[in-house]
């Protein structure tokens, strides 16, 4: 959860350098690779942070009966795990593509997302809260890292402004979308948490095929072009 709430000041900060005569927010038209990564990084954040909008304990509360205590250790939980594997997380898989640490972040989101509707047994909900809080340490620096690559470094400002500026717009409704899902489907915790783990799920699949098609596509391009010489 801490991981998120210091990435998204950073890209409050990103979107101030960005702002260009005018106040406008720099747009990349011609790069519509860029402008496809940055929402669907975006809807990755989007459902990935729902665990840490209000619904996960209002949930907790209303529906498994947890004490404030509970849900603060929950808390407590998901920051010393965040601290402890990072640096772990980062060696392991040190060599993985961006796209594929994001990827299987989402994946553990998705596991994790499931595994609280299962019971209201505390230590397996704290179990979850662990999976999911890997799942953050995988895919918040991945996804850092993706965007950043994909930029050009002589226009890297603007480009990171207008893919914070896109997280800017989306992300105040995640909380209202979250509540929605939850009051529609509290009374089934299976139901409710099977819908935030099958959109993890989606979006990692959709991930993972949409930066596979990238690469494929630049090597088709790298191949034409040593024809051509």
């Amino acid at each position: 959860m801490h991981n998120v709430l210091r990435t998204d000041t950073r890209n409050q900060s990103t979107i101030e350098q960005s702002v260009s005569t005018g106040h406008k927010i720099f747009i990349p038209r011609n790069d519509l690779f860029f402008i496809a990564a940055a929402i669907l990084t975006t809807s990755a954040y989007f459902v990935s942070g729902m665990f840490e909008s209000p619904i996960t304990p209002l949930f907790l509360s209303s529906k498994y009966g947890f004490a404030t205590y509970y849900i603060t250790a929950l808390f407590a939980i998901n920051t010393v795990v965040a601290i402890l594997f990072q640096n772990s997380i980062n060696v392991v898989t040190g060599k993985w593509k961006d796209s594929l640490r994001i990827s299987s972040g989402l994946a553990l989101y998705a596991v994790g997302y499931l595994i609280i509707g299962l019971t209201p047994f505390f230590p397996v909900v704290a179990m979850a809260i662990i999976v999911l809080t890997l799942g953050e340490n995988l895919q918040v620096p991945a996804t850092m890292a993706f965007i950043t690559r994909l930029a050009p470094q002589n226009q890297r400002g603007g480009y990171l402004g207008f893919a914070s500026a896109i997280g800017s717009l989306i992300y105040p409704f995640r909380p209202l979308v979250g509540t929605i899902i939850l009051a529609a489907l509290i009374f089934s915790p299976v139901e409710l948490w099977g819908t935030f783990s099958l959109m993890c799920a989606a979006i990692s699949v959709i991930f993972l095929l949409f930066s596979m098609s990238h690469r494929a596509g630049r090597g088709q391009e790298v191949s034409t072009h040593a024809n051509i010489k």
